[in-house]
């Protein structure tokens, strides 16, 4: 009894690292630069993996990717998987390839944040995108009604 509790203890002090591969995600556009919470804006992002994968953040608050695109892709992932290249496409023999062909993008909500200007992140299985800014315009851009007179038609604005 006291030698299987000894072995027993001893399996639990083993310990499995995982390695992952950490690359250089780049969040090179959005548009529009400007908006509101609820609009849709586009980003250029890469690398990118999938949709259920893929997170966007106006700093610290989340918004709804609700479209990743991968055009012209096809190509460059065949390269880079015959060529044995690494998870982040580190991988001259497909370069040209992947950077004339491949354009990827993600469609994002932009969530209920105030007005200012934000740093957006993208957050995928590959690693943590660059930064950019995106600017939240004030919900209440109509005029107010200050009460004054118009002296010409007599109208008090109201």
């Amino acid at each position: 009894m006291i030698l299987y509790l000894f072995l027993s203890l001893l399996g639990c002090e083993s310990t499995t690292q995982l390695e992952v591969e950490s690359c250089v995600v780049v969040l090179s556009d959005i548009q529009p630069a400007t908006g509101q919470p609820g609009d849709t804006v586009s980003l250029t992002v890469s690398p990118l993996t999938t949709k259920w994968d893929t997170a966007a953040f106006f700093g610290s608050t989340r918004g709804e990717v609700t479209e990743l695109v991968r055009d012209g892709c096809d190509t460059c992932d065949a390269c880079r998987a015959t060529q044995a290249c690494t998870a982040c496409g580190d991988c001259d023999a497909c370069d040209a390839i992947c950077q004339a062909d491949c354009v990827e993008s993600l469609d994002v909500v932009v969530p209920k944040i105030t007005s200012g200007i934000w740093e957006v992140f993208i957050y995928n299985s590959l690693g943590t995108s660059t930064s950019a800014t995106f600017e939240v315009e004030s919900a209440h851009s109509e005029q107010t009604d200050t009460g004054e007179t118009d002296t010409e038609s007599g109208d008090t604005g109201q």
